[in-house]
C-alpha cells in the first residue's frame, strides 16, 4: 500500500495570524492565493518573512508584515512591499482586511500591479490623506480590491486613489478593474493629466467629493463604472479631451456627468437616476456641459432635481435617442 504525504496548507489569513516557523525543507501551501502560493521553511524564519517560491515579481504584502486581520497597522508594511518590487512587479493582497493609518504614498515607482484576491479590503482611518497617493508614478494597475474610509460624514478627509505628477507631463496607462471604493471624504479616484487610462467595473459610493475626477488630460475610457451617492460630480471631467463612457451609471449625485471645458467627450448607453440638488455648484443635473462639447448617445435619465440636460457658458451638448424616464419620451438634437 502506497504512503500518502500530507503537506501543511491553510488560507493566507490563517498563515499570517499564526505565523509559524516551518522546519527546514517543510512545505506550506497558501490555498486561497490566486494562483496557489508555496513557501519552504528554513527552520528559523517565521512564515510572514519567508519568500514565496516561483514568480519573483509577485510580492505578498503579508511577507512584509501586513496584518490581514485588520487589527495591526499595515501602512509601513505595504509601503515597504511596494518599494521592494522591480519594474513590472505585482503586489498581492491575500484575502483579509488591512488597516492603514496614513497614506500609502509612493514616488517614482512605475509599472506596478496592485492585486487583491477577491475579498481584500484596505481600511483607512485616523488621518487626512489618501488610501494611495502616487506621485510621478506611471503605468499602475489596481484590481480586485475594496477601499474603505471612515464614512461620508467623517471629520477627517480621506480619499481613495490620487495619481499626479510633479510637472504637467502626460500621466499614462493607469488601469482600474473590479474595485469598490466607499465611505470616504474626498474624491474616489482622481488623476491629473491622465492619458490612455482605463477604468472598468469600478464602483465608488458614499463620497463627500467627486466619485471620479479626471482633469487636464486625454483618452480615458470608462466601462461599466458606477458613481453612487456623492456630494459633487459622479463623473467629473475638467479640461479633458476625447474620452468615452460606455454603459456607466450614476445615482444620488449633485451632477451625474459633469463636463467642464472638455471637448469631444462621448457617452454611450449611460444612465442616471435620483440626481439631487447638493449645492449651488451641484444643483442636481444629469448631464452638464460647461464650455466646449460632449455627445450622449442612447442615454437615460430619471428624476433630476435641476434638469436632465444642461449646456452653459457656450457649451454644446449633442444628444441622440435620449430617454427621459420622467416623461417616457425620447428626444434628439442630432439626426
Amino acid at each position: 500500500m502506497a504512503n500518502r504525504i500530507q503537506l501543511r496548507r491553510d488560507t493566507g489569513a490563517n498563515w499570517a495570524s499564526v505565523n509559524p516557523v516551518l522546519a527546514q525543507g517543510e512545505v506550506g501551501i497558501e490555498t486561497d492565493a490566486v494562483p496557489i502560493q508555496i513557501k519552504i521553511g528554513d527552520g528559523s524564519t517565521a512564515w510572514n518573512n519567508l519568500p514565496y517560491i516561483g514568480n519573483s515579481s509577485e510580492i505578498y504584502v503579508t511577507s512584509f508584515g501586513a496584518d490581514p486581520t485588520g487589527v495591526l497597522d499595515s501602512s509601513d508594511a505595504i509601503i515597504s512591499a511596494i518599494n521592494s518590487v522591480p519594474n513590472g512587479g505585482i503586489i498581492v493582497f491575500p484575502n483579509g482586511t488591512y488597516l492603514i493609518s496614513k497614506s500609502i504614498s509612493i514616488s517614482n515607482v512605475n509599472n506596478i500591479k496592485i492585486i487583491g484576491s477577491g475579498n481584500s479590503i484596505i481600511h483607512a482611518e485616523g488621518f487626512n490623506g489618501q488610501h494611495f497617493d502616487l506621485i510621478d508614478c506611471r503605468r499602475w494597475t489596481f484590481e480586485n480590491l475594496t477601499l474603505i474610509g471612515e464614512g461620508i460624514d467623517a471629520e477627517r478627509s480621506i480619499g481613495g486613489i490620487y495619481i499626479h505628477l510633479s510637472n504637467n507631463d502626460n500621466n499614462p496607462n493607469h488601469t482600474f478593474r473590479n474595485l469598490l471604493i466607499k465611505d470616504i471624504t474626498n474624491d474616489g479616484i482622481a488623476i491629473a493629466t491622465p492619458i490612455l487610462c482605463v477604468l472598468e467595473n469600478v464602483t465608488v459610493t458614499m463620497v463627500s467629493g467627486h466619485c471620479f475626477n479626471m482633469y487636464m488630460g486625454t483618452s480615458v475610457s470608462f466601462i461599466s463604472c458606477y458613481a453612487l451617492t456623492c456630494t459633487q460630480g459622479g463623473f467629473h471631467f475638467n479640461g479633458m479631451t476625447y474620452c468615452s463612457l460606455n454603459s456607466c451609471a450614476a445615482e444620488v449625485n449633485g451632477v451625474a456627468y459633469d463636463f467642464v471645458n472638455s471637448k469631444a467627450m462621448v457617452m454611450y448607453g449611460c444612465g442616471s437616476e435620483d440626481i439631487l440638488n447638493r449645492s449651488i455648484e451641484y444643483p442636481g443635473i444629469a448631464i452638464r456641459v460647461n464650455g466646449k462639447n460632449a455627445t450622449a448617445i442612447a442615454c437615460y435619465s430619471r428624476s433630476s432635481a435641476g434638469g436632465h440636460l444642461q449646456a452653459i457658458n457656450s457649451g454644446v451638448l449633442h444628444y441622440l435617442d435620449f430617454y427621459n424616464g420622467d416623461t417616457g419620451t425620447n428626444s434628439s438634437n442630432l439626426s
